[in-house]
């Protein structure tokens, strides 16, 4: 579940800023971005922080 998150994050992530360059290529202006559509991309972050794999980070020792 923890990798779907990441990876599903990831995608919506990369994807969004694509669908506003075609919106803004389509319209020929810059469309106009409401507040929840802000909150996707700050909770895409969040996921992917939150469900990244920590295990090899915290398993690394210093020789």
């Amino acid at each position: 579940m923890r990798k779907t998150l990441f990876w599903a994050s990831w995608v919506l992530l990369l994807a969004l800023p694509v669908i506003y360059g075609i919106q803004i290529y389509i319209t020929q202006d810059l469309p106009e971005i409401q507040p929840w559509k802000w909150a996707i991309l700050f909770g895409s972050v969040v996921i992917i922080y939150f469900s990244r794999n920590t295990d090899d980070v915290l398993k690394h020792h210093l020789a």
